[in-house]
C-alpha cells in the first residue's frame, strides 16, 4: 500500500478520465468502463460508485488480475472490506 485517499481525488481520476472498475471475488468478474469522475461519484457505463464513505489506495496492479497499469487504486468501504479496483490498463 503506497498513498490512501484523503477527501481529495487522485491526479489520475480528475479531468478526463479513462480506465474502468473490476471486481473479481471468487466466480465474479465484472469489468466496466470509467465514463466520469466528479467529487461524488465514479459514473460507469452500467452504473455508479458513490465516494462518500470509501478509502482509496494506491497499487501497482490488482493481485489477482494478470496485466499492466497506467495507473490502480483498490477501493474499500468504511469498514476496510475491499470493494472493487480503479484502473486504467496499459495497451
Amino acid at each position: 500500500m503506497k498513498a490512501s485517499y484523503q477527501g481529495e481525488l487522485p491526479r489520475e481520476l480528475k479531468g478526463n478520465v479513462k480506465g474502468f472498475l473490476y471486481v473479481h471475488k471468487f466466480d465474479l468478474y465484472i469489468k466496466t468502463r470509467i465514463t466520469k469522475v466528479n467529487d461524488f461519484e465514479v459514473v460507469l457505463e452500467q452504473g455508479m460508485l458513490e465516494l462518500s464513505n470509501v478509502k482509496l489506495v494506491k497499487y501497482d496492479r490488482p493481485s489477482n488480475i494478470i496485466a499492466k497499469f497506467n495507473w490502480c487504486y483498490a477501493v474499500f468501504n468504511e469498514y476496510d472490506d475491499m470493494l472493487c479496483w480503479l484502473a486504467d490498463p496499459v495497451e
